[in-house]
């Protein structure tokens, strides 16, 4: 997928979640965070924070794979951490 291409919440797939904290997602890779950001934080909601979901810095989702991670089914989409 081409960073110029616009990503919206049809292209964000919620994996678990999200809870209070924390959602994973299945997402395009792409250059385009910003646009990212606004598709995952229009798909997952508000968290009743002032800054809402934002891309979890930890390196490694809880069970231990990697953050992000590749997906296992499509090559050109990733696996994100999400925090709020």
């Amino acid at each position: 997928m081409s960073g110029r291409q616009m990503i919206g919440t049809e292209d964000v797939f919620v994996i678990a979640g999200p809870g209070l904290c924390y959602a994973s997602v299945c997402v395009p890779v792409t250059e385009d965070r910003e646009g990212l950001l606004r598709a995952i934080r229009a798909k997952l909601g508000p968290t009743g924070l002032d800054h809402g979901w934002k891309f979890c810095l930890e390196p490694a989702f809880r069970t231990g794979e990697p953050n992000p991670g590749p997906c296992e089914r499509e090559e050109d989409r990733a696996h994100l951490l999400m925090s709020c």
